[in-house]
């Protein structure tokens, strides 16, 4: 069947945010502040990292999750697309 994708998957999408920690050794407190560094942020939640992984195997995906109308959501689809 022609179009057809070898993969499709179901479920959530997000933007996940990482913070760097230093590097050195270092004891924190409960309720102490931590500097740390500047955020990476990327596409994540099951369905978009299923698709990214089989994708990444050479295999034809598609995924299916619901995302806000805002700047995260068109992050999101542009990041799929």
């Amino acid at each position: 069947m022609e179009g057809a994708y070898d993969v499709i998957t179901v479920g959530t999408a997000t933007l996940d945010s990482f913070y760097p920690l230093p590097t050195d050794s270092f004891v924190c407190e409960a309720g102490a502040k931590l500097e740390v560094g500047a955020p990476t942020v990327a596409s994540g939640g099951g369905a978009v990292n299923a698709a990214a992984t089989f994708a990444r195997q050479g295999l034809s995906c598609a995924a299916i999750f619901r995302t806000g109308r805002d700047r995260a959501g068109e992050d999101i689809v542009g990041d799929m697309r």
